[in-house]
């Protein structure tokens, strides 16, 4: 589809009208009524194609979409997705390629060069410049700009190595598809040494690392291969060397590195052997084995799992299994921090979307302990950490059942594939989940007659059926699934129940709605709602500057178009609730916002804030009603809008 097509579409989803005509239509997207019917006949076979609904016709009536709610909603938050999708993917490119002319070849370049490379003027340069600034700044890298020699990059080259590596999830790249970045830089046989090279070293392990481990270190040693061979060696401290010579992970990047020495023609100091050993210190392996006890880390998770109990009324303490995973997790990710590596979390957005109030209880109890011990857990880290801590909610709530023998191909470590068996555990009675295993070791698992496979990546040319989820396992999924399990494609009956929102409309009032605002950045929108609460007396004035200090720390977007910035509990007189409804979509960290509730609750009010986390998960998914509410001209409006 076109973007008049998908304008089009996304006009007959919301239409609450039992028809629309062609006229109508066309008024509103500023074309004629013959372009409007032609088109219905590409919106036709794309519907075809992608979804169960039709595109129902009238003569000199209009159009109707036949579509379910559930079904509504989901293409609907497709669309608002990717709204801003289409005029990104060009300029993602340019990025790239910029990124790779400054850190990759090391060249300095001037402004006019690059517009004449890609077509464009000075003016869309220098925003893609302000990106790249912003960008390298997370990997302490600087850029300047001078007169007469044009751009470049300066830092050191620990860093430099960071931010490359950095690049494919900058551009936003797919998790399973970073590795085509490099493509560009390494001959495709290149790439396959270094991956068999690690895969093969994996095979011998008692407790191998995940797939997604083997796909970083695939990228980290061919950019150590690039940068060795342009005379960039990476500078460690002798003492570090030899303390890590000593170290197992030492060991296995040794062996690595004499199997693809002689294939690349090139002699891998130690220095570089023991930069190698830190990334498989900090990569994520497939089981949760504890080798052995690390007093400091068992500090931290005895902490973190007695204060997250405290705040969410659940005792985590009697899941041992819980203890065990966080152990094993918290080892790699101190050693990724410790050594200023870099750590991505490719679900970081799904998880902030499904489970925004245990997140946010755990951003929190980081903040704190960030604070506390002078270090900078981030909040992939958090994430991480959530997806644990739910899969021990899911299995303190377990029930048994078993029918179907399936396994599930979760390559994203521990965490992740502990959480979705878990869910498909509790959910799904009838499934006898055999393993969770690597798609390189399915076939080993054919001989005990597996029914089906449940995966989080395709796999290719599968044995055995194979239905693909996201970790988190959302509603729709768990609708497909069921589906799948009875062997039919037909969508299960929708809920047609109206949600309400009562702990919501609890803590709004008319005063703290403020429509069509319009500002530039989050932090201004930040500022206007919490000088509103301050001035209504719920919040202290320095609440203000908790929210901004939190919304640096950690996004507060959640998906669905919807922000949730908040700031210190303790600095709240009166809980509620303000309303920000922006007159055009914010970028709010990686994500366009066009509604923005600041929550201003108590202390001690669990059991209303879970209620109210839970509300406003259910408004993300209602896309529908979102965009009711922020067409809304008054707030009276907007309340009675809500329910």
């Amino acid at each position: 589809m076109n973007d008049r097509q998908k304008a089009m579409l996304k006009i007959l989803l919301e239409s609450d009208l039992d028809y629309m005509s062609s006229q109508n239509i066309a008024d509103l997207l500023g074309c004629s009524e013959k372009t409007v019917r032609n088109d219905s006949k590409a919106l036709d076979e794309w519907l075809s194609e992608h979804s169960h609904a039709t595109l129902s016709r009238k003569p000199n009536i209009g159009f109707r979409l036949e579509i379910s709610d559930s079904e509504r909603n989901s293409l609907l938050n497709s669309l608002y997705q990717l709204q801003f999708v289409d005029q990104e993917v060009e300029e993602k490119d340019r990025l790239a390629r910029i990124l790779e002319i400054l850190l990759v070849e090391k060249k300095t370049v001037t402004l006019q060069k690059l517009a004449e490379l890609f077509y464009v003027n000075k003016a869309i340069i220098k925003k893609d410049l302000e990106k790249i600034e912003a960008f390298l700044e997370q990997s302490n890298l600087n850029v300047t700009t001078k007169r007469k020699s044009g751009v470049e990059v300066d830092g050191n080259e620990q860093n430099w190595r960071l931010a490359i590596s950095r690049i494919p999830a900058f551009i936003g790249a797919e998790p399973h598809t970073r590795l085509d970045f490099f493509k560009y830089l390494f001959i495709q046989q290149e790439i396959k040494a270094v991956q068999q090279s690690l895969e093969e070293s994996n095979k011998t392990l008692s407790n191998p690392y995940t797939d997604e481990t083997i796909m970083n270190l695939t990228i980290h040693i061919l950019i150590s291969i690039k940068r060795l061979k342009l005379g960039h060696s990476i500078p460690l401290a002798t003492a570090e060397v030899t303390d890590l010579k000593k170290t197992k992970e030492f060991q296995y990047a040794l062996n690595v590195m004499k199997r693809l020495s002689p294939m690349f023609s090139i002699r891998f100091p130690e220095n570089e052997i023991a930069y190698i050993a830190l990334h498989f210190m900090g990569g994520r392996v497939q089981k949760a084995i504890q080798e052995k006890n690390n007093p400091e880390i068992s500090f931290l998770v005895q902490r973190i799992v007695s204060r997250i109990s405290m705040i969410v009324h659940v005792d985590f303490t009697q899941d041992q299994e819980l203890f065990l995973g966080l152990q094993v997790h918290l080892q790699s990710s101190m050693n990724r921090i410790k050594h200023g590596l870099s750590v991505t979390n490719p679900i970081l957005d799904e998880i902030k979307r499904m489970f925004p109030y245990l997140f946010d209880t755990i951003m929190n109890e980081l903040f704190q302990l960030n604070k506390e011990i002078g270090t900078q857990i981030p909040e992939e880290e958090a994430a991480y950490l959530t997806l644990h801590f739910q899969a021990s909610v899911e299995r303190l709530q377990k029930k048994s059942g078993q029918n179907k023998k399936v396994i599930i191909v979760c390559p994203m470590g521990i965490g992740a594939s502990v959480l979705l068996r878990t869910k498909l555990e509790r959910k799904f009675h009838s499934l006898d989940i055999i393993d969770t295993v690597s798609s390189k070791n399915i076939q080993q698992y054919l001989q005990q007659k597996i029914d089906f496979i449940i995966s989080t990546v395709p796999i290719p040319n599968p044995p055995v059926p194979v239905i693909v989820v996201t970790p988190l396992l959302s509603a729709e999924e768990e609708n497909r699934l069921q589906s799948f399990i009875e062997g039919h494609n037909n969508e299960k009956a929708d809920r047609t129940g109206k949600d309400s929102f009562p702990q919501l409309q609890a803590l709004l009032n008319e005063n703290l709605i403020l429509l069509n605002l319009d500002f530039e950045h989050r932090f201004e929108v930040l500022e206007a709602l919490a000088a509103k609460l301050t001035q209504e007396g719920y919040v202290e004035k320095a609440c203000i500057e908790s929210a901004v200090i939190r919304e640096r720390h950690s996004s507060t977007s959640i998906g669905g178009g919807i922000a949730i910035p908040h700031g210190d509990p303790s600095l709240i007189k009166k809980s509620a609730i303000a309303v920000g409804v922006l007159k055009k979509p914010l970028l709010w960290g990686k994500e366009y916002v066009s509604l923005v509730l600041f929550l201003a609750t108590k202390q001690g009010e669990y059991r209303n804030t879970k209620e109210l986390f839970k509300e406003i998960g259910q408004l993300c998914d209602q896309p529908l009603t979102v965009n009711t509410l922020t067409k809304q001209k008054t707030a009276k409006e907007f309340m009675h809008s809500l329910g």
